[in-house]
């Protein structure tokens, strides 16, 4: 049987390579999901119904920086029906 918590051996040699560059443009497949905003409730004062659930989209993994979106960076949002646009501010 194996042993429990043991932390496995690595060797030197065995780093990871690092990941080629992706020609852009490229497409990724994301899901809405549905979100219940809390930052409106007060303390527990007694039966309160459930805030209303509204859609999100969390965007988040390295290929994020890749494509120029580092953290901090200040984005242009562009808002059509059935589409969205980031675009990264130039300062």
């Amino acid at each position: 049987m194996a042993e429990r918590n043991v932390m496995p051996e690595y060797r030197a040699t065995e780093s990871p390579a690092e990941k080629p560059a992706r020609a852009f443009p490229y497409w990724r497949t994301l899901k809405v999901h549905h979100s219940r905003d809390n930052t409106s409730l007060k303390p527990y004062q007694g039966f309160q119904p459930a805030p209303p659930a509204v859609p999100r989209v969390l965007l988040r993994g390295q290929w994020l920086s890749e494509a120029g979106f580092d953290a901090d960076t200040l984005l242009d949002v562009e808002v059509s029906e059935g589409r969205i646009v980031l675009t990264a501010v130039v300062s």
